[in-house]
């Protein structure tokens, strides 16, 4: 049976999957127009069973600057918690921190932190770049016992559930081509995941009653939980000055989850009002 973390997790994983193919393992491409320090994000996740969507769980996004081993970095957070009726059902906190570098975005670090119920467990992933490669160690535990010691070596850039938000949003839509498929390596509890993007083109979506217009991509991945591999996730981008994922879907084998912005504030590019910026569709 397909626990209600691992869900979750999958929905978390959609929402930061997309980049472009990689050039060089220390120079992991970037695009700085779309990013501010001090971006924070919420976000409804909806479970559906047939006709009844019930909210699920919150989120939250917080971007801020920072310092690790003695140099300039940025640290993107995530925390999701359920709610409601669910919370009463299965008790889930999970808090994801990534470190990326200020100057390359290059990830540093990734730390996952989840109580689920009444276990604990944690990952972390330290990333280094010798010339011409990228290493990365990831270790996990579970009720602070170690589970997982793996070490992983690549001629590209890894990327972690928290680093790959920054790279997926610095794409440049303009000279994106429909139904263009690229690939990328996800480091993701112990293991390196194959995934593979294709852009959709533009759509329009209504959010809190009003359209909005966005990017839209599929993700497919190999998981058990997903009702379709081919097409296993789908995300809405915002098609603006910010590049934020504004709604997320994924169809499951019993049921689907969503997760839809609620608020932004802080972005470089003004979107302190929700919907928040000129492309909303009249």
């Amino acid at each position: 049976m397909i626990s209600f973390k691992q869900t979750f997790c999958n929905l978390l994983t959609a929402m930061i999957l997309f980049l472009s193919q990689q050039n060089g393992a220390a120079q992991c491409p970037f695009n700085k127009d779309f990013f501010s320090p001090k971006e924070f994000f919420t976000y409804d996740v909806h479970y559906a069973w047939g006709l009844i969507w019930l909210k699920g769980a919150s989120m939250k996004m917080t971007t801020s600057e920072t310092t690790y081993n003695g140099t300039q970095a940025i640290k993107n957070s995530l925390f999701i918690q359920t709610t409601g009726a669910v919370k009463k059902i299965f008790y889930l906190s999970d808090t994801l921190s990534g470190i990326v570098s200020s100057d390359t975005f290059a990830p540093l670090f990734f730390k996952k932190a989840a109580h689920e119920d009444k276990t604990y467990s944690y990952e972390e992933i330290f990333y280094s770049y010798p010339p011409n490669e990228a290493k990365a160690r990831l270790r996990h535990y579970r009720n602070n016992t170690l589970r997982g010691d793996t070490a992983f070596l690549s001629k590209t850039c890894f990327y972690d559930t928290m680093s790959l938000l920054h790279f997926f949003r610095s794409m440049d839509t303009e000279t994106l081509k429909k139904n263009k498929s690229v690939g990328v390596t996800l480091l993701f509890t112990d293991e390196a995941f194959n995934v593979t993007v294709t852009y959709k083109g533009i759509e329009t979506i209504e959010l809190d009653k009003e359209k909005i217009r966005t990017v839209k991509y599929t993700f497919s991945i190999n998981g058990n939980a997903f009702e379709n591999k081919k097409e296993s996730i789908f995300l809405w981008m915002s098609d603006d000055n910010n590049h934020i994922p504004v709604q997320v879907e994924t169809k499951l084998k019993i049921g689907s989850l969503k997760a839809t912005l609620k608020k932004a504030s802080g972005c470089k590019n003004s979107c302190d009002a929700f919907p928040y910026n000129t492309k909303i569709v009249k």
